[in-house]
């Protein structure tokens, strides 16, 4: 049959049999596109991983970037400097002055003060700022001079007038006695009682009225002397405060030289524990039943303070 024929004989033909190989094949080739779909052949698997290595790698470059393009300010050594010295180079560098304040108190100053000299700093690497701090924290035995010298007492750290210290005896007193209304009683004044809102009686009100007699009779009896026994309480007190401290520094001392030029002080302070230990007995004696909240009270807190060597 010439190729060329046209004829609609020839068609038909041609076409029916491309329909059976198509219907014969076609299950296959569904089958072969599905597999080169899910399961890639090495080549892809290797420009798959190629890509997912160059993703990292620009993650990384990208990271190292950021970090090296973040700003590093120099921390200087400003001790010695005055203020406004110091904030002048430490702001030269780039950071931010944020406060400057004293190392003992809430005392502060500006960044202006040409006379006052840099004890100490601070660098906040995470937000680039700074405090600088003047001034010499004091010790213990410092704040206690510095407080005597100027006529004060000094106990737990603060320095108070007599004033301000019997103000202080007499709310402790107060809250002392509101305690016979319950746990939770308290001093509102230094007269009245209450628990919660609610008030509950005078501060003296849980005393007998044998008991206020005989208070009555020691506060006129003992007017002339009211102020010498807690004048007592108040240098016994200060001297245990003096004893513990000592006995701390003697303890942690591990070199035997400086435990022998210590050790005229050990005696001496030995032998005034007993002495002590006696004039503090005979005050209690002479107490009335109010005043004897307020021994106890002393009593209690140097008990306290001699724990911290145990």
């Amino acid at each position: 049959m010439d190729k060329n024929d046209k004829s609609p004989g020839r068609h038909s033909a041609i076409e029916h049999n491309d329909a059976n190989n198509i219907r014969a094949t076609g299950n296959s080739v569904t089958k072969n596109q599905i597999d080169k779909q899910f399961k890639p052949d090495s080549k892809n698997k290797k420009i798959l991983f190629l890509v997912l290595g160059i993703a990292v790698l620009l993650i990384v470059v990208v990271m190292i970037i950021m970090n090296v393009a973040k700003p590093s300010y120099e921390e200087y050594d400003l001790k010695g400097l005055t203020v406004k010295e110091a904030c002048e180079k430490a702001r030269g560098a780039g950071w931010e002055v944020s406060r400057v304040i004293s190392v003992e108190d809430d005392d502060k100053t500006d960044c202006y003060n040409t006379s006052i000299i840099v004890t100490d700093y601070s660098y906040y690497e995470y937000n680039h700022s700074m405090t600088i701090y003047f001034g010499e924290k004091k010790t213990e035995e410092q704040k206690k001079a510095e407080c005597e010298a100027s006529g004060k007492w000094y106990r737990d750290s603060s320095c108070k007038s007599e004033e301000e210290w019997e103000n202080d005896y007499a709310w402790e007193n107060a809250h002392a006695a509101c305690k016979k209304y319950g746990s939770s009683g308290y001093a509102k004044t230094l007269t009245d009682c209450y628990v919660g809102s609610e008030y509950k009686g005078p501060v003296d009100g849980a005393l007998t009225t044998e008991t206020q007699s005989n208070a009555s009779t020691s506060s006129s009896s003992n007017s002339g002397s009211n102020s010498s026994w807690k004048q007592v309480l108040r240098e016994y007190e200060a001297w245990m405060n003096d004893y513990v401290n000592f006995m701390k520094k003697y303890n942690n001392t591990s070199d035997t030289s400086s435990k022998l030029a210590m050790l005229e002080d050990y005696t001496r302070l030995a032998s005034e524990m007993t002495s002590w230990t006696q004039k503090v007995e005979n005050v209690k004696g002479d107490l009335s039943e109010s005043d004897l909240v307020e021994y106890l009270q002393t009593i209690n807190r140097v008990n306290q303070k001699l724990s911290e060597l145990y």
